[in-house]
């Protein structure tokens, strides 16, 4: 008899012991490796968050597979490293998402990729004839006012000065609509920052030579992949003849 009351007394002993340990269980929160890349990029832990990424990519959650992809192909982008950053791109692109605004951004920043390569194997072959050459003066050209601006189908073909204008509002437009003010929360930057791109209107119309100068290289790519979408121009003219035309254009990031 004592020691069936022995064992009753200690079973009602260990009764709150295991109530609380099946509570901890209970109440125990999984964070993934999805959930931990956003955190880290957001804190500006770039390298960690890229590890996570990989290994949330592991994960194959086809929910958050596209935006993984994106966003990893964006880091290399960022940079420099285009051809790796070509084949996260890709594969956004093979997933055929219906409506996604991540094929979108991987399209354009593709064909950028390729764009900004060729204009640094330009850059690199104008370097070499100047150092083979470099005994002899180089010509700058002065900066000529040009003929006939460049201008969207939408402005009228009128004067420069209303051409410009319209084109202004129509870029401000374009940017504003399109440019993803969400790149700067998920890389951690608080701060309200200027990126300059520099780019041309070619002979079509169509917008080459994307460069970018700023303080936040993944701003800096965003700025360049908004710039870049820009419709097909109406080309500048000189003498009657379409021409490149240089442009800059400051693109701003306000997280507030």
């Amino acid at each position: 008899m004592k020691n069936i009351l022995f064992i009753i007394v200690a079973a009602i002993l260990l009764l709150p012991s295991c109530k609380s340990k099946k509570v901890a269980t209970v109440n125990e929160v999984v964070i993934s490796n999805y959930s931990k890349a956003k955190i880290a990029l957001s804190s500006g832990e770039i390298d960690l968050g890229t590890d996570l990424i990989d290994k949330a990519i592991q994960d194959n959650d086809p929910t958050e597979l596209e935006e993984l992809y994106y966003l990893r192909g964006f880091i290399l982008h960022a940079y420099g490293k285009t051809e790796d950053a070509r084949t996260y791109y890709q594969k956004v692109l093979d997933m055929n998402t219906t409506y996604s605004s991540y094929s979108k951004k991987a399209q354009i920043l593709l064909e950028l990729t390729y764009e900004e390569e060729a204009y640094k194997k330009s850059k690199m072959e104008e370097d070499e004839k100047e150092s083979i050459h470099d005994d002899k003066p180089i010509n700058i050209k002065d900066f000529q006012v040009i003929e006939k601006q460049p201008r969207f189908e939408s402005c009228p073909d009128t004067t420069n000065t209303e051409i410009q204008r319209c084109t202004n509002r129509t870029l401000q437009r374009h940017i504003s609509r399109n440019y993803d003010s969400s790149i700067g929360k998920q890389f951690g930057v608080q701060k309200r920052t200027r990126t300059y791109v520099l780019y041309s209107v070619n002979e079509e119309g169509i917008i080459s030579h994307v460069r970018a100068r700023g303080s936040n290289k993944f701003l800096a790519l965003e700025a360049k992949r908004v710039v870049y979408s820009i419709p097909k121009m109406i080309p500048g003219l000189q003498k009657g003849e379409p021409v490149s035309v240089p442009y800059s254009i400051p693109v701003t990031y306000a997280p507030y």
